[in-house]
């Protein structure tokens, strides 16, 4: 079992009590450090990675203390997120996950640095770590992959991390070779996101919506319904008269043949 980070926990703690003093009241928060790929939590308790891009953070050190301050406040965002509600419009839009996620970090970071704008510096060196780390590789997949899905994934982490002093640069301008991409649609959607920093909680849910709708590319497509069944035949009196005179034909003929074979013999 991982042991509980006491030092890293009581700064959680007495975040949420800064950031909603009844919040704090009534949530007990645990920080653990386990071998996880990113930062997670429960609304109880909080999962850091063992390493972030590098930076060991079970050890004591200025850089690993500021990505840790860093990821708790990301964390504990969520806290005050209507989640379920969000989860709700995901289902309803078949939303790709990874777009309210990225809308959820957005709005988060943004409103919780207005409440405390210290916390800012913290977030922007956690963001400068993955604009150094992965800048440069999400521009050069933009230019090669395909899938749209993906292209507005990059785009918007282009946004996201290109001037890490702010959790979102709206005003963020692709450059693209050819013309193989849907330029124009992946120019437009970092200026209509970047609206998630003007944003209190509670107004998530409606506008991840509202940018399902103008963007139906982040979202799954449906499937394809099944092709109708085929008609059953419908029998018309001519259809009638003409197996009538079909069976008339057939006893004619039987007749003959039997005309025929009784001369035979």
């Amino acid at each position: 079992m991982i042991a509980k980070h006491l030092a890293y926990s009581a700064f959680a703690n007495q975040l949420v009590t800064y950031l909603s003093p009844a919040l704090g009241q009534r949530k007990l928060i645990s920080v653990y450090i386990d071998e996880k790929p990113t930062g997670l939590t429960n609304g109880i308790n909080i999962v850091l990675p063992q390493t972030f891009h590098g930076c060991d953070l079970r050890q004591d050190t200025a850089v690993s203390r500021s990505l840790v301050f860093g990821l708790l406040a990301h964390e504990e965002v969520h806290m005050f997120q209507p989640l379920r509600a969000v989860d709700v419009i995901r289902d309803q839009y078949r939303i790709f996950p990874v777009f309210t996620n990225l809308i959820e970090d957005i709005q988060g970071e943004a409103w919780i640095a207005r409440l405390m704008p210290s916390l800012n510096h913290w977030l922007g060196i956690l963001r400068k770590t993955t604009h150094d780390n992965n800048f440069a590789r999400f521009e050069r997949m933009l230019s090669t992959t395909t899938g749209v899905p993906n292209q507005f994934e990059l785009a918007l982490l282009l946004a996201r991390f290109n001037r890490p002093g702010q959790p979102f640069d709206g005003g963020y301008r692709i450059a693209l070779a050819g013309t193989a991409l849907p330029y124009s649609r992946l120019a437009v959607i970092p200026f209509a996101v970047s609206r998630a920093q003007e944003l209190e909680p509670d107004q998530l849910p409606e506008f991840i919506a509202d940018i399902a709708r103008a963007f139906p590319e982040i979202c799954k497509p449906l499937a394809a319904p099944p092709p109708p069944p085929a008609p059953e035949p419908v029998e018309t009196p001519f259809d009638a008269e003409n197996q009538a005179d079909e069976e008339t034909s057939d006893e004619d003929a039987e007749a003959d043949a039997d005309g025929h074979r009784s001369r035979d013999r």
